[in-house]
């Protein structure tokens, strides 16, 4: 599960996992990694909820439609921009 340091209006602060703090906002290109290994990335559209509890809506990459992840089922450190990936 991923940690958040800070919940934002419309951002959060998280750990990656090279322990550097990383600030996610709406509108940026993510990846993550959920505990069961699967690799995800897309834009971030809106963030639901707060604390643990919290849930990051996305726009998948090369998708048209919106998916909600949950951030428990995320692997620690392993949310990150992705500068690679632009829409």
């Amino acid at each position: 599960m991923i940690t958040i340091e800070k919940d934002i209006f419309d951002s959060i602060v998280v750990e990656d996992d090279n322990g550097k703090f990383v600030t996610i906002s709406e509108g940026d290109n993510i990846q993550f990694t959920t505990e069961s290994g699967e690799l995800h990335t897309g834009k971030v559209d809106s963030f639901k909820g707060k604390k643990d509890k919290l849930e990051i809506v996305i726009v998948p990459s090369g998708k048209e439609c919106k998916e909600v992840w949950k951030i428990a089922v995320m692997s620690e450190g392993s949310l990150t921009l992705n500068k690679e990936w632009h829409t």
